[in-house]
């Protein structure tokens, strides 16, 4: 298919910009914009998602300098055709500020979609546009009741779909607080709005100072979404995705196989012994061993080795990690190098409490037969 180019300046932009340091050792050799869901790294969908509103320019702070510069040549035929811009951010003042420094220097007038290097979720992009448009404000962000998030900003929205006002989570965020998920649209009106430069920007204020104004609209996502920034939420990423696909009724990406007896998702090239337990995991590349053992809502990354009888539950276990025979482990992340630090698990996951309905339901319809 001949690539085209339909726009000179860019109509998009991802925002790659933190550091991934509550990941440790995850995202020491690589950002976590990069990492995992499913097989595919993060920013992959972005490019992917983004693709009717290019060109896009890939905006990215100096401490992932070295690792992007070597990573954009798998993109090498949309940049030579313009479509995505690699755009190295040496100010890079907040998640926002990329999007602003975009709208001041486009020359043209129309909307920008923005997206945040650690979000996963399946946007409609033309459905924010459309409600981007119809609410007629100059800046619309996509909200979503997520998984447990600490320190998390809470939109309260009025009846118009107006922000109303923010706030910031002391502790972990509740079942319906509607959580930023890091998808914007802005047009040019926003610099207005704003009224501030970008030498003077000041990301801390931009949320409340739009909110006064009644000159941002909030679009909640009707679906499981994450702001992937601790390792729990890059488990729950992929276990989400994992129930997506279960339940896809189309034609499955070419490196995924689903295995319906174990709900659970093997990468191409994976050699997990027939004899294992798996139950809702993701299975990795190269993936080997555990002949005899259990694997349960887990995330296996590549060329992960498994010793016999080996018990995991809960757990990401690194690309090249490898798992002694008969090891028991919960709730853990597993380095490559071997070291296993514990994984702050902030609720039982989302689903329990329908498992947990299911098993009551079951049980009194017992007892009524019984009766």
């Amino acid at each position: 298919m001949q690539i085209t180019q339909q726009h000179t300046y860019p109509q998009s932009i991802i925002i790659a910009g933190g550091k991934g340091s509550r990941f440790g050792k995850l995202s020491a050799k690589k950002p976590k914009h990069t990492l995992p869901v499913v097989g595919t790294p993060l920013i992959d969908y972005h490019v992917d998602l983004l693709g009717e509103q290019r060109p896009t320019r890939f905006a990215y702070s100096e401490h992932n300098r070295e690792f992007l510069d070597d990573y954009f040549k798998k993109f090498a035929g949309l940049i030579s055709s313009g479509l995505l811009i690699p755009h190295l951010d040496t100010a890079m003042k907040g998640p926002i500020y990329p999007l602003v420094e975009l709208l001041t220097d486009r020359p043209s007038t129309g909307n920008v979609v923005g997206i945040a290097g650690d979000m996963f979720g399946h946007v409609d992009v033309d459905d924010v546009l459309e409600f981007h448009n119809r609410k007629g404000r100059p800046m619309t962000l996509v909200a979503v009741r997520t998984y447990p998030t600490m320190s998390a900003c809470v939109f309260d929205v009025d009846e118009d779909d107006g922000l109303r006002a923010i706030h910031r989570n002391v502790g972990i965020s509740l079942e319906d607080d509607l959580i930023n998920l890091g998808v914007y649209v802005a047009d040019s009106d926003l610099l207005t709005k704003l009224a501030t430069d970008l030498d003077s920007y000041k990301e801390d204020s931009v949320f409340t100072t739009l909110a006064e104004q009644d000159s941002l609209s909030v679009y909640v996502l009707d679906g499981r979404a994450v702001n992937i920034n601790t390792p729990y939420n890059l488990l729950c990423a992929n276990l989400g995705e994992l129930e997506r696909l279960c339940d896809y009724t189309g034609e499955l990406p070419d490196h995924v196989k689903f295995d319906s007896d174990s709900a659970s998702l093997l990468l191409q090239g994976s050699n997990i012994d027939p004899s294992t337990k798996l139950k809702r995991t993701v299975i990795g590349r190269n993936a080997s061993g555990a002949k005899n053992g259990s694997i349960e809502n887990s995330v296996v990354m590549d060329d992960v080795e498994l010793g016999e009888r080996v018990d995991i539950e809960y757990c990401i276990l690194q690309n090249n990690a490898s798992i002694p025979p008969e090891s028991t482990i919960r709730s853990s992340i597993v380095y490559s190098d071997g070291t296993i630090e514990p994984m702050v698990i902030p609720h039982k996951p989302w689903w329990f409490k329908w498992f947990k309905i299911l098993i009551i339901t079951t049980i009194g319809n017992r007892l009524i037969l019984e009766l």
